[in-house]
């Protein structure tokens, strides 16, 4: 089960450059790492993204939400949503994910050759869209995941039906359902080469990140898939991948019986895996049984991609596990979502593990209809940064209680959640934006000043303590920016 969104039509999720509401943050420099977005897949037949029906939504929000140290907040002109963030040097801020018809990030109007197309946005530290790129070709295309090295180079990764556009001339031509692509770009926005990964079934990137010249790449496959080396087979398996910044092939593997959601690269060049799994699997460390019907995981690889051991999360409740990060201690930390059994309650569930697999700590916190972290991050100070969704419920994760009432005239209605906690896993912030209709935060970032930018989608409106931003499409992107 992944975070729930509305669906591929509209892919719940495109953060915009926009119109603005904002003051001006400061400016910032140096590098972050990606907060990747495993989230919604980019089409059903490639293992899309569940939707989610049935509960009734929030309808506003109370409690410790601050705002006044929201530096800038966006929206798109158009039908999509955000599905991943990445922020870098002097305050830069990326996203990707997809959009129908046309749309507008504030760099001119692009629109859709088919159905749903890529898009890439870049902004500065003042959130301005200083340039985006559209890629795409007849049929549906969605941008899940991105990532930003060290030089501002950009990687971007998802699902594409058929053939795809990139950049002036060139085209990409699946073999299968749905082919992986794998797009780099310049700072300024050039395409500098784009390759495709997929064989007869549907294959989909999940989760990228890049660091110290390799780039890891997660997702899903319907099999056979090679990504340069051997040709790995399975059905709907996960696979793992790595090739360096050139786009050598350092090591590929497929894993069955689990879901892969996420990865993350740690400062030693180790690479941590998360996501869920609900049968008996082994990583090559040795079993691992769920003890519910699905357990979370977070399994740490040599750089060579040897699994050093695989961890499993889960008390009992149903967990999900939706995304990793690493931060300087090469700690692992996972959030998702845990249901009660027999209950309609669940929560955002986070685990802090490290880089022998030793748990640190565990937190499960809040309970509503539903409540999960869907993207997490890491900062500079060892911080954690989490964004998500409640709805129809109280959720406190330290810092005070946040009230997301139920909204009677929406099944889908839920709010962002963002909050920071330290390294020990004590609340320092939290915060929950509304007020009506359907807000996702499908991704989260942290720049160089320890900034925090969130992007994903809203339905109606939503309010960042600027002022409402009111959609005029069923589901617009969204980005904004806080102070540490």
């Amino acid at each position: 089960m992944r975070p729930v969104v509305i669906g591929f039509g509209l892919l719940a999720l495109v953060a915009g450059c926009g119109s603005t509401s904002a003051d001006a943050g400061p400016a910032a420099g140096g590098a972050a790492g990606a907060a990747g977005y495993g989230g919604a897949a980019g089409a059903a037949g490639a293992g899309g993204a569940a939707g989610m029906g049935g509960g009734a939504g929030a309808a506003g929000s109370a409690g410790a939400s601050p705002t006044d140290d929201t530096l800038w907040a966006h929206r798109g002109d158009g039908s999509g949503g955000v599905r991943a963030v990445t922020a870098g040097g002097g305050g830069r801020v990326v996203v990707v994910g997809a959009f129908e018809g046309s749309i507008d990030f504030g760099a001119g109007v692009m629109t859709s050759a088919g159905g749903n197309d890529m898009f890439v946005a870049s902004f500065d530290a003042q959130g301005n869209c200083v340039w985006s790129r559209r890629f795409g070709g007849s049929k549906d295309d969605a941008a899940n995941v991105v990532a930003m090295d060290e030089t501002g180079i950009v990687y971007v990764s998802g699902a594409f039906q058929e053939t795809m556009s990139v950049g002036d001339a060139a085209v990409l031509t699946g073999a299968g359902s749905y082919d992986v692509p794998l797009i780099v770009l310049d700072g300024d926005g050039k395409v500098l080469r784009a390759e495709r990964y997929g064989g007869p079934g549907g294959d989909i990137a999940f989760g990228i990140d890049v660091r110290d010249g390799v780039v890891a790449l997660i997702g899903e496959s319907g099999g056979p898939i090679s990504f340069g080396g051997a040709t790995l087979s399975g059905v709907e398996s996960s696979f793992v991948a790595a090739h360096t910044t050139a786009g050598a092939h350092v090591f590929s593997r497929m894993f069955d019986e689990l879901s892969v959601e996420s990865v993350a690269i740690d400062p030693t060049g180790h690479i941590a895996i998360g996501g869920s799994f609900n049968d008996p699997t082994d990583l090559g460390t040795g079993p691992m049984t769920p003890v519910a019907s699905t357990d979370g995981f977070v399994a740490r690889l040599k750089p060579t991609g040897e699994t050093l051991f695989a961890h499993r999360i889960g008390d009992g409740s149903t967990v999900f596990g939706y995304s990793v990060a690493t931060g300087p201690t090469s700690d692992i930390v996972f959030a998702g979502m845990a249901q009660s059994q027999g209950k309609p309650e669940s929560f955002v569930q986070l685990e802090r593990v490290t880089s022998e697999g030793k748990v640190v700590w565990n937190k499960k916190l809040g309970a509503a209809d539903y409540a999960a972290a869907n993207s997490v991050a890491v900062d500079a100070a060892d911080n954690v940064i989490i964004g998500g969704l409640v709805r129809d419920g109280v959720v406190d994760l330290g810092c005070g209680p946040h009230t997301v009432v139920a909204d009677p005239e929406s099944s889908y209605a839920g709010d962002v959640l963002v909050a920071k906690l330290d390294p020990a896993g004590t609340c320092v912030w939290s915060k929950v934006f509304g007020p009506a209709g359907m807000q996702f935060a499908a991704g989260v970032a942290i720049d160089d000043l320890n900034r925090v930018s969130v992007g994903g989608y809203f339905q109606q409106s939503i309010d960042f303590g600027q002022g409402p931003m009111v959609a005029t499409h069923p589901a617009e992107p969204f980005l904004a920016t806080f102070a540490p």
